[in-house]
This record gives structure tokens, sequence and C-alpha cells, in this order.
């Protein structure tokens, strides 16, 4: 998904580059949190005439996917957890019924 991300910006530079920068570029986002609060200042500007449709449409494309991996990485780590307690009880119950 990163590359197909990395792709669409690569592809779509120049557009990008060519129109006024009203959105500050080089934002880190680290948590959903962040996303949203990035979300929020993009409908602001949409919605009072800062940024084109086009531009608002392809950053909240980016957060959409940003958000989607982030969750992807949540349930990843859940699953995980799970699968390590599920493992310790059958080796629990394995050396309780052999005793």
């Amino acid at each position: 998904m990163r590359e197909k991300v990395k792709e669409f910006i690569q592809n779509n530079k120049l557009k990008l580059n060519s129109a006024p920068r009203r959105i500050k570029r080089g934002i880190r986002l680290k948590t959903v949190a962040d996303a949203e609060k990035c979300l929020s200042n993009i409908i602001h500007k949409f919605e009072v005439g800062e940024i084109d449709r086009q531009e608002a449409k392809v950053m909240t494309y980016l957060l959409k996917n940003f958000v989607n991996i982030c969750k992807a990485g949540e349930l990843e780590a859940k699953l995980n957890d799970l699968e390590m307690k599920m493992n310790e009880k059958i080796a629990e119950d394995k050396y309780i019924n052999n005793y």
C-alpha cells in the first residue's frame, strides 16, 4: 500500500509542486489522532477556499490510507498478543496434563 501511495505522489509531483502551496508540506503523522487533526485542518482550508477540491481530495485519500495502515498494525499487534496467550495456555495445559 505504501508503494502505491509513493507512486501516486511521484506521478502527481509536478502537478502538486506547480500549484500554490497552501497546505504545509512534510507533515509528520505518527498516530491516528495526528491524522484526525490534519484532516480537520484540510476540511477547514477547503471550506474557506484556501485549497481546491482536488488537493483536498488527494490529501484526504492519503490520510485515509494512513489511518487504515495504523488500524491494520494495531489489529496485527492484538492478534499476535492473543496468539501468544493462547500458546502459553496450551503449553500450560499440556504441562498440567502430563503430571
